[in-house]
């Protein structure tokens, strides 16, 4: 039962995809030197955007209110305008932080495709966990999502496009904007910043700590490999239209290979320090894909990522109770001297 929520999930984007091809005269599938300024990605690094980034616009935040035992959590919105040029327009941050006591450090917050005040219902459990463990909260908001929607389509409608180059784009500058939000955890004094991505957001992350440093990483049902939604049985009706127009299977594959954490750099941070929760009837990245990528990061020397798993899929793991508890014990585990840390880490098979 669990699986077919997800199999419906990936009919539904299917059927939102093969709309916009119907609407469509033709598709970019060639990619090359040529592309207009406005259709470029901008290059995802925090050190070469400290240069050049615009003070945030600060406000208070209304849309989401998050409240804690014991502590004044402040909620802020942050706009930053957008470089000349750019095509997702300006990009928004949720801040939440308290009264600071002791080290400054903070969490760089990527959500998933379709995010919304719904799943806020869900997540602010994540941000109370840590801002109860001393973690401030930075939660990026995701082109075509709350602020970023447009009027009267669904959330995250825009960002996933047939257009091979705008969605190579697309994908790229977010990883940009994530790079951004960083760049100004880095500018505001923060001694440790760690991260937490889920699904798509995850992926997301899984590129950016090829060449940023984070404290931990924690990563919730990540997409690792575009190629296998595309491949999945809900998209074959996609997959023959983009060949009846001429375009080369090859090269499809090619453009979501990279943008897909499974063919990049490994993240640079150590092993112990990564979390994966994983579902084990995911059918956007199934089990054996990230178990597969998981395996082929090379870790050695006791040096192994937490591994937790639930018997959900990715459309129901925000609704199992262990998930947050897991989280809770990593947060927990790293903030403890060195001394305590064991030299591995156990791995937890299916046990939720």
């Amino acid at each position: 039962m669990k699986a077919n929520i997800d199999v419906r999930g990936l009919k539904d984007y299917a059927r939102s995809i093969e709309l916009m091809l119907g609407r469509e005269q033709s598709l970019v599938p060639i990619l090359d030197n040529t592309e207009e300024p406005e259709n470029q990605a901008y290059e995802p690094n925090s050190r070469t955007i400290q240069n050049d980034m615009k003070p945030a616009e600060r406000q208070p935040l209304k849309r989401w209110k998050l409240s804690l035992s014991g502590k004044q959590v402040l909620g802020e919105r942050l706009k930053f305008p957008a470089p000349q040029g750019y095509p997702l327009g300006d990009s928004y941050f949720y801040y939440f932080h308290t009264r600071r006591e002791g080290p400054m450090k903070v969490i760089l917050w990527a959500p998933g495709f379709g995010v919304s005040d719904l799943a806020f219902l869900f997540i602010k459990e994540f941000f109370r966990i840590e801002l109860s463990s001393g973690w401030d909260v930075l939660v990026w908001i995701p082109p075509y999502h709350l602020d970023r929607q447009m009027p009267g389509k669904k959330a995250g409608e825009g960002l996933i496009t047939p257009d091979l180059m705008s969605f190579r784009n697309n994908m790229n500058n977010a990883v940009h904007e994530l790079a951004l939000g960083l760049s100004w955890l880095k500018k505001e004094g923060y001694e440790r910043i760690g991260a937490w991505g889920g699904s798509f957001g995850a992926a997301s992350l899984l590129l950016l700590s090829q060449q940023e440093d984070f404290d931990h990483i924690v990563l919730m049902i990540p997409l690792i490999d575009w190629n296998t939604i595309w491949d999945s049985l809900p998209f074959s009706g996609i997959r023959q239209q983009f060949e009846s127009k001429g375009v080369d299977p090859q090269t499809v594959a090619s453009v979501f290979a990279s943008v897909s954490p499974r063919y990049a750099k490994y993240p640079q941070i150590p092993s112990d320090r990564i979390l994966f929760l994983l579902a084990d009837y995911d059918q956007l990245t199934p089990l054996d894909v990230s178990e597969s990528y998981i395996a082929s990061l090379g870790f050695g020397d006791n040096q192994e990522p937490v591994v937790r798993r639930f018997k959900e899929s990715h459309s129901t793991i925000l609704l199992n109770r262990g998930v947050y508890k897991e989280y809770q014990k990593f947060l927990e585990q790293i903030d403890k001297p060195i001394s305590e840390i064991p030299k591995a880490v156990s791995i937890s098979q299916g046990d939720h």
